[in-house]
């Protein structure tokens, strides 16, 4: 087990920092495959995918991004859940 340090001048940053440059590859090994899964990005990946989906239900439904975001996020981001919610109750949505 590692111990906290309670001395902030024992603190090296140098070794406390990771290199994000470059976005990580895991590979996971089997005896019959290797499978490679990429880590994502927050700011490049993650966010310019979830603005993409975003825009194409607000075109879906008629409705603007803010309304969305919160339609999308009650139903988890699910979009079957979203659907099937949306077409039984439009009304009330």
């Amino acid at each position: 087990m590692v111990e906290a340090s309670e001395n902030w001048d024992d603190w090296e940053e140098e070794d406390q920092v990771m290199d994000v440059s470059s976005t990580p590859t895991i590979t996971k090994m089997s005896s019959t495959s290797s499978e490679s899964v990429k880590v994502l990005d927050p700011h490049k990946d993650l966010k310019p995918a979830l603005l993409e989906k975003v825009q194409e239900l607000m075109e879906l439904y008629q409705v603007n991004f803010d309304q969305m975001v919160i339609i999308a996020r009650h139903f988890r981001w699910n979009g079957d859940r979203i659907n099937d919610a949306w077409f039984a109750n439009q009304n009330k949505l």
